[in-house]
């Protein structure tokens, strides 16, 4: 597919008050030198140390050809959802720890960069979810999410009953510390911790694990990309759905849950030379002893 050109970028990051602003400063340099004009984030304005911020909060202009980030995937998750137009690609240098989706290390931002304005890079799709939150027959909020919907206790451990249906059709009752809806990129985040496999980015399905459930044998599964989950809350009291780790609200007994794939996508732009397969034997250190 033809690269598009970048000519507005937008620079955020995480707080680095602990760190050197060097990175920042490269970055800026970086940029600047060829031509690019340059919206940096209150973070990044104030290691530079001139300037306005043209982005407050989570207040984006519109208009951005690119975003890069510099941060963990937290940050990466954070900006994806409060971007003006999903459909602004975004760059990932990982300033944070593990870093699925912040795939660029920081010792490359360089080399990287230079491939990037040399055309050598792919743009990835990949699949968000439309979670809707029903009470009383009336839609109470909606969210979208990068990486997975998550229903558990907010405060106590103790064991929620969820029932669920797919496609109209009743899967079971959940009786468990909670629930995972989650995407093929969420498949290396919590679901992963509670069992789940590990999708390919590129795959349209859907994983549903539940959290420590009280009869072992209930596995998560692996769904069809356009299947409709229905999520009651049929017992317990102060529970919470959570969103890419982010954002949420409480929820009653009798509460729906509906998730379902988005019809939009978040666009991440991923050098030619990174492989999802590396990515997964480096991060999980497979094949060490």
């Amino acid at each position: 597919m033809p690269k598009p050109p970048f000519r507005k970028i937008g620079i955020c990051m995480k707080s680095l008050r602990d760190q050197s602003p060097e990175p920042v400063l490269q970055l800026f340099d970086y940029l600047e030198q060829k031509g690019l004009r340059i919206c940096l984030d209150e973070e990044a304005t104030r290691l530079l140390g001139r300037g306005q911020p043209c982005i407050q909060g989570d207040h984006w202009p519109a208009g951005l050809d690119l975003v890069i980030v510099l941060g963990g995937d937290g940050t990466l998750l954070s900006i994806a959802r409060n971007l003006p137009d999903p459909k602004t690609p975004i760059l990932g240098i990982n300033f944070g720890s593990l870093g699925f989706l912040t795939v660029i290390p920081r010792d490359q931002m360089r080399a990287m960069l230079d491939d990037l304005f040399a055309g050598r890079f792919r743009i990835e799709d990949r699949m968000r979810l439309q979670v809707e939150v029903h009470r009383e027959g009336r839609l109470r909020e909606s969210f979208s999410a990068l990486n997975d919907a998550v229903i558990n206790y907010g405060a106590f451990a103790r064991i929620i009953d969820l029932k669920v249906f797919v496609d109209g059709q009743f899967l079971t009752n959940y009786r468990s510390d909670g629930l995972i809806v989650s995407t093929p990129t969420g498949s290396t985040a919590y679901a992963l911790s509670a069992g789940g496999p590990i999708l390919v980015p590129s795959t349209r399905s859907l994983i549903l694990a539940p959290i420590c459930p009280h009869t072992l044998t209930h596995r998560p599964i692996v769904l069809d990309g356009t299947s409709a989950i229905l999520i009651e809350v049929a017992g317990g009291g102060n529970v919470v759905l959570t969103v890419d780790g982010q954002t949420g609200i409480s929820l009653a007994r009798e509460d729906q849950v509906r998730v379902r794939q988005s019809d939009q996508v978040t666009r991440l732009v991923i050098p030619e030379q990174v492989v999802f397969f590396d990515i997964l034997r480096q991060k999980l250190k497979w094949g060490e002893r």
